[in-house]
């Protein structure tokens, strides 16, 4: 007879197994306990460290606390007041609802849990005790009072991987302020060894409590982001100047649940555009209202990642509403040094007709045309106006550059060439666009396939009148293809000998739609890149690129001799 190797193995040991997928070191313990706090419906959480958690962890709250009756159960496997059945599944509002999180810390620590519901019932005490649990009657109390204390004690292979007390508290402190910034209508108080370190009071304004986590210097240089199509979202972002290198700063909270998403965060990055230093992530909140159907938050052991049924028009909403923000936002990049300031011009209503008396025609004509055939490259870049125009000089003149009209003559000489040598280099999407067009134009689709492949589009039918955009070409990426495709479609619907003869007109498109336009916020560096592919970009006198007035027209202008 052969002895079963299966075996069914013990509570404890189970308990242990699931603290090692939600429990990994003691900002799980405190994130855990912090969302019974919120699921308690409480309005001011304390938590209290001792050692970087690894001593004690002390969660308080005025919650809703447990009578007697669920106060015994509280450490049992499975068992939650949050879901009852699969429907309550689908539609989770709650932050916890496994009923894991409380028997797996009580499996790799020394638990107490002090609740009550009010001065006029009985409280409970709850602890286990060789690993058993045991309940006692303890004083009246207001909410719950959650005591950890010798971490991983019992498991010392988990406990020699955690880190010095400071860092473990560092976790904690990233914790209770993702936690702050879901819920400013809660108080929170950390303190870490008897010092305070994160106070948060109740409030009803996100950038009061964006505050409390980021300061008030960074606080007060966001701007507000809100949605007006698409998925409800709203919140605050930093400068670009105030990005880092890391993606900790960036919050997003989804129904009230911090999460971690890869690609909203790439998405707010492609919203900055060239403005954002490549590796760098702006700092601030963003939060999404969603159907609890269209959400999968079971996905993952310490619920820090969701799935999305619609995540396309997730990240497109993130996608436009952030580069609307961007471009409205009341900050300029400007270059700023000794030797070059940022200044202010007034533009005229047509930007290459600066005002100037009519004896200066004469003098003012000859610099412009000599300025085309110099190096633009070496003007001095002193800043951007109205959100349109570079502002530079070369020494003897200031130089008004229209940056759309430059960035488009730029772009449409790129395209042309490497079109020609069949160069133009594709960028997928992150996320497909769909594009509404007629139905002699998705017809076209197929016929055109070639033109579109050689220009670097990847696209395809998708339902009668709706394309899938999966990738443009990589100078493209400012387009907005759903303006773009119709006209494009009617060109390349030509026929071949007709299409010859107007290769410039797709090129001319192209650039018209993917080139930087007026009211976008132009950096240094990409003011600069500008200035030189104007070097190598030959003249097209019907387009006006720039206005030019010398520094002696300027005296005459303020009738200086």
């Amino acid at each position: 007879m052969t002895t079963s190797t299966v075996q069914i193995l013990p509570d404890d040991v189970i308990n242990r197994i699931a603290a090692g997928e939600v429990v990994d070191r003691p900002a799980s313990v405190v994130k855990e306990l912090v969302e019974n706090s919120l699921d308690a419906k409480a309005s001011n959480i304390e938590v209290h460290i001792g050692g970087g958690g690894l001593d004690e962890i002390r969660v308080l709250d005025n919650g809703s606390g447990m009578p007697p009756s669920d106060a015994s159960r509280a450490l049992l496997r499975h068992a939650t007041s949050k879901i009852r059945n699969d429907t309550e599944l689908q539609r989770i509002q709650s932050l916890g609802f496994r009923g894991e999180a409380l028997p797996s810390i009580a499996s790799v620590s020394d638990f107490e849990l002090l609740t009550g519901q009010g001065p006029d019932v009985p409280g409970s005490q709850v602890m286990l005790e060789s690993k058993e649990v045991v309940q006692r009657e303890a004083p009246p109390r207001d909410g719950t009072l959650v005591i950890v204390r010798n971490l991983f004690s019992n498991v010392p292979a988990r406990r020699k991987f955690l880190k010095a007390p400071r860092t473990e508290f560092g976790h904690i402190l990233e914790v209770v302020r993702r936690a702050s910034l879901a819920r400013p209508d809660v108080s929170f108080l950390l303190t870490h060894d008897n010092r305070t370190m994160l106070k948060a009071r109740c409030t009803d304004d996100l950038r009061a409590r964006a505050r409390s986590v980021f300061g008030s210097g960074l606080s007060k240089r966001m701007f507000e982001v809100r949605s007006t199509e698409g998925v409800p979202c709203f919140g605050l972002l930093s400068p670009p100047s105030d990005a880092t290198a890391s993606t900790k700063k960036l919050h997003i909270l989804i129904n009230g649940r911090p999460i971690r998403d890869p690609a909203i965060i790439a998405a707010v990055r492609q919203a900055y555009g060239p403005l954002l230093e490549r590796g760098k992530t702006p700092a601030g909140i963003l939060v999404f209202d969603l159907d609890p159907l269209t959400i999968d938050v079971n996905v993952h052991p310490a619920k820090t990642e969701i799935r999305f049924s619609d995540p396309s028009t997730l990240y497109r909403t993130v996608l436009h509403t952030v580069r609307s923000a961007v471009g409205t936002s009341p900050w300029l990049s400007f270059e700023s040094n000794a030797t070059a300031h940022p200044v202010a011009v007034t533009s005229p209503t047509n930007p290459t007709e600066l005002p100037a008396p009519s004896s200066t025609t004469r003098s003012t004509e000859p610099a412009r045309k000599a300025l085309e055939l110099e190096h633009h490259s070496g003007l001095r870049y002193l800043g951007q106006t109205a959100k349109s125009f570079l502002v530079c000089d070369d020494g003897t003149r200031l130089v008004i550059i229209d940056q759309q009209a430059a960035h488009e003559r730029i772009l449409q000489l790129q395209i042309r060439s490497l079109h020609g040598e069949g160069k133009l280099e594709q960028q997928a999407l992150l996320f497909p666009e769909s594009i509404r067009v007629d139905s002699r134009q998705y017809q076209l689709v197929s016929t055109v396939q070639a033109d579109l492949i050689s220009l670097g589009f990847d696209v395809e039918p998708a339902a009668p009148g709706i394309l899938f955009v999966r990738a443009v070409p990589q100078l493209l990426r400012r387009a907005e293809l759903a303006d773009l495709f119709p006209e494009l479609l009617n060109i390349l619907s030509q026929t071949t000998d007709q299409r010859a003869s107007h290769n410039e007109d797709v090129y001319a498109l192209l650039a018209r739609h993917g080139c930087l336009k007026r009211g976008e916020i132009v950096g240094a560096e990409l003011a600069r890149e500008l200035l030189s592919g104007l070097d190598s970009s030959p003249s097209d006198r019907s387009v006006s690129v720039m206005a030019v007035l010398g520094y002696t027209e300027l005296d005459r202008l303020f009738a200086r001799d």
